[in-house]
């Protein structure tokens, strides 16, 4: 018996470096946005068993600077639960300082609204 070696026909293509370090950013930015996505959804889940499903309609963006801002200030509905003018003191203190204005004013009573007795 004879045993001959046949040359490979197809040889893997070499990946250089460029292509390599693509893919590698690829599965890294799918990694991230999968976690991301994982994270706003427990946060949603958190936010909704504190401050009930109304939660979302309190600003037209919940992810927005001012949404994450207000409940980092107010991580309960009791604290909404103040006076006014102490909620919008201790918004401005926290850089939301348009909460002076007609909107913010509205936007506040519409949450203490919302969440009176909440606690």
């Amino acid at each position: 018996m004879v045993i001959t070696q046949l040359p490979q026909l197809l040889r893997p293509a070499p990946i250089d470096t460029k292509q390599f370090a693509l893919k590698r950013i690829v599965k890294t930015r799918l990694r991230l946005i999968k976690d991301q996505t994982r994270d706003i959804n427990l946060l949603h889940n958190h936010r909704t068993q504190i401050w009930g499903p109304d939660y979302k309609g309190f600003f037209p963006v919940p992810n927005s600077f001012p949404a994450l801002t207000f409940f980092a200030t107010f991580p309960t509905p009791v604290g909404v639960n103040r006076v006014e003018e102490e909620v919008l003191t201790l918004l401005e203190a926290q850089g939301l300082r348009y909460y002076q204005m007609n909107w913010g004013r509205k936007k506040i009573k519409e949450i203490k609204a919302k969440v009176k007795g909440m606690d």
